[in-house]
């Protein structure tokens, strides 16, 4: 699972910003895993799957979706060598990992306060 970021300075956590910032008007990035973006609570078995998976080629991405700006969720996926990630459009992210389109209960009871919050 990706961790919640402890240090705010972390490169990964950085990046994701400033592509959302360059970015305004897209609701997900796709990018490789940071070798630290996975949480001590991570279960061992999958952390091996994963380098098992790096071994034979495939390559462990996350899905970084912006909720609003400075509020994003992050789902890692495992891929094939030969799909390319860089210059996918949002409806490429969508049909490459249609799971995202419906998000797990925590991201939305998130949107559902976010929205219940905002100003008006």
């Amino acid at each position: 699972m990706p961790r919640a970021p402890g240090d705010k300075d972390e490169a990964w956590l950085k990046g994701d910003r400033a592509w959302f910032v360059e970015h305004p008007r897209r609701r997900f990035r796709v990018r490789d895993a940071a070798p630290d973006e996975f949480s001590p609570s991570t279960p061992p078995a999958l952390l091996r799957d994963m380098a098992d998976v790096r071994a034979a080629g495939r390559r462990v991405v996350i899905v970084v979706e912006q909720i609003r700006p400075g509020v994003r969720s992050r789902r890692p996926f495992l891929l094939g060598p030969l799909i390319e990630i860089e210059g996918l459009t949002e409806a490429g992210i969508l049909r490459l990992f249609p799971d995202v389109a419906d998000p797990p209960e925590l991201v939305r009871r998130v949107r559902e306060c976010l929205e219940r919050d905002a100003p008006t």
